[in-house]
């Protein structure tokens, strides 16, 4: 199935905001309640959520005639989310010695943190699934 660029960028669209509620989530309980620091908080949150985005992208988002599970694509959508991960925990770290670590500061650094993340995310995986496309098409 040929899918437009619209149609597609609204179901990565719908997949990170999803992906962002369990990040996020998974975050603020572990940074809140369990009191582990942000950044592995962070870290973590990221891998759990990263789980849910790959099923999603493979069978969703990027999904053609020959979508399957991947090794070689799930190795893929890790090293990328290994890039974005650093970004983000990168930025995050950098924003908090900025700012401080107050819970206003938290936030602003964990939205910047996340930004970068979802951008480089994007970038990366548009090259990880174009081939697949490009085989059926």
């Amino acid at each position: 199935m040929i899918q437009s660029q619209r149609m597609r960028m609204a179901k990565y669209g719908a997949v990170v905001l999803i992906g962002f509620g369990i990040d996020f989530g998974v975050t603020l309980m572990l940074w809140h309640i369990a009191g582990l620091r942000l950044e592995l908080a962070a870290a973590v949150g990221y891998l759990v959520a990263l789980v849910f985005n790959y099923v999603a992208f493979e069978f969703w988002v990027f999904d053609s005639e020959v979508s399957v599970f991947s090794a070689r694509r799930l190795a893929q959508t890790v090293l990328v989310a290994g890039m974005a991960l650093s970004a983000r925990v990168g930025v995050i770290w950098l924003v908090q010695r900025v700012l401080g670590g107050a819970a206003r500061e938290a936030m602003a650094a964990l939205v910047l943190g996340y930004m970068s993340s979802i951008l480089i995310n994007y970038l990366f995986l548009q090259l990880v699934f174009a081939r697949q496309r490009a085989t059926v098409q």
